[in-house]
């Protein structure tokens, strides 16, 4: 009997070891368990953190591209601004002129249509075409004639933005004068007209946004495309208070060529003038301004045109 019951107790025991054997596994098994989900979660939180920090990169890297392409366009066009409105100038003589410049681009990053862009054979002056070095010294002789005119008031013809207009200003040794420029809609050639002045405008320079169909009728241009309604996408309009008098100056370029497609600027078009074919218009030069409401009104000044100045190439 004794030894029946050791052998129950030894029995029971051996169950307990082998059920505390097969406790210990389990619960192995469920830390087991427990690690490779902690392990797979921790790599989904690994990867999702990846994901978001690549998303927040190119975001920052888009972010930054928009933001440097937008503070070059501010700088690039920041120079319409008035320092003091509805100024009046008081003086006996005023000199204003209008230079077409011809692609007063810097070369760099120029539209195809620039003669200044990789590859182009033709170009104002025929020399370096396709080539920033052909842009710049192009820059240098329109500045040598500004120098030389010296205008009170110049209108420039297809300028590319406000840092032609400074880089200008610093070759010709003008100090004294101040950049305008108000930007235009040509997406094509990029062009603009600008101002450069010793005076200031009673306001910063506005454009005309109002739309026409083209041709207008009547019109003997040539162009026989279906009509369209269309505005001036290159022009500017300026005031000036001189004396007891207000000066208009309105500013626009049109297209040289209206039967062809493309912009005003043909590359035929330069092979017949190897040189520079820039030139200046004077609208109207002395005075003297001075007029009083009781005196007897004086003779407009008549507009008169002149090519290239003598002497010059």
């Amino acid at each position: 009997m004794r030894s029946m019951k050791i052998s129950r107790e030894t029995t029971k025991a051996a169950e307990g070891l082998l059920g505390a054997e097969d406790f210990i596994h389990t619960e192995r098994g469920k830390g087991s368990a427990l690690a490779m989900s902690a392990r797979g979660g921790l790599l989904v939180w690994a990867y999702a953190q990846a994901y978001v920090f690549a998303l927040t990169c190119v975001y920052l890297s888009c972010y930054l591209r928009v933001t440097e392409a937008q503070n070059g366009e501010t700088t690039s066009f920041n120079c319409n601004d008035i320092t003091v409105k509805n100024q009046t100038h008081h003086i006996r003589r005023l000199k204003i002129a209008s230079l077409n410049a011809e692609w007063l681009f810097d070369g760099r990053d120029d539209p195809s249509y620039s003669p200044w862009h990789p590859g182009k054979t033709s170009c104002p002056g025929m020399k370096h075409c396709g080539t920033e070095e052909g842009a710049q010294e192009h820059i240098t002789k329109v500045s040598e004639y500004v120098k030389l005119v010296n205008a009170d008031i110049l209108n420039l013809v297809e300028v590319e933005d406000c840092d032609i207009l400074r880089e200008v200003i610093k070759r010709s040794s003008i100090s004294d004068y101040q950049p305008l420029l108000k930007k235009g809609i040509d997406t094509a050639t990029k062009q603009n007209v600008a101002m450069l002045t010793k005076y200031e405008p009673t306001e910063a320079l506005y454009r005309l946004e109002a739309k026409e169909s083209y041709p207008i009728e009547g019109s003997a241009c040539g162009y026989t495309k279906e009509g369209k309604r269309t505005t001036l996408s290159k022009n500017y309009v300026a005031h000036f208070r001189v004396n007891d008098m207000v000066i208009a100056v309105h500013s626009l370029h049109l297209k040289a060529y209206p039967k062809v497609s493309f912009p005003s600027h043909l590359d035929t078009s330069e092979s017949d003038h190897p040189e520079l074919t820039t030139q200046f218009s004077f609208l109207f030069a002395p005075l003297p301004l001075s007029r009083t409401p009781t005196a007897a009104p004086r003779e407009r000044a008549k507009p008169r045109s002149r090519g290239r100045p003598s002497g010059t190439p």
